[in-house]
């Protein structure tokens, strides 16, 4: 395969998982990934070395495991107790079987129901849920900051 194949496969691929870090419907992180262990496999490690791939992969992979907990985390340290945290988790691992946007919808419903089985409360319920929204947010924030990371690490990696 061309060089400039190679090149043009991997920025887009790396591209649009970076873009995909922030929207819910592509998987930003495998992207990145992706794009990382294509141009290794093509260029046959000439340029980046295994354990450089490796790295970048395990970094990859514990941050976007991560991103699963911050939902919850949010609903946690806004006082929701042990339903709204479970039925956070539950809901976004759920809503993921319907794809990205599910997770986020998953998410919130599932801390809305879990802190109003708590609490009774819908306005504690409202309040858990937005502080849920916010972790799983802020959660895309880190990944896209992550990612953009593990795109210059590899960068440097390639080209120095």
């Amino acid at each position: 395969m061309s060089t400039i194949l190679v090149g043009l496969i991997t920025t887009l691929l790396l591209v649009i998982g970076l873009v995909g870090t922030i929207l819910p419907a592509i998987p930003g992180l495998g992207l990145i990934v992706v794009g990382i262990l294509f141009y290794a496999l093509a260029t046959h490690f000439a340029s980046i070395s295994v354990t450089t791939v490796v790295v970048l992969c395990v970094i990859a992979v514990a941050t976007f495991i991560a991103g699963y907990f911050t939902s919850a985390l949010g609903a946690k340290m806004s006082g929701g107790g042990r339903y709204s945290v479970i039925g956070t988790f539950i809901g976004a691992v759920v809503g993921l079987t319907m794809g990205p946007l599910g997770m986020i919808m998953g998410a919130v419903g599932g801390a809305f129901l879990g802190a109003l089985y708590e609490s009774g409360s819908v306005e504690a319920s409202f309040r858990i849920t937005g502080a849920s929204l916010i972790g799983l947010l802020s959660g895309a924030i880190v990944q896209f900051v992550v990612g953009a990371g593990i795109i210059i690490a590899f960068l440097v990696a390639v080209w120095v």
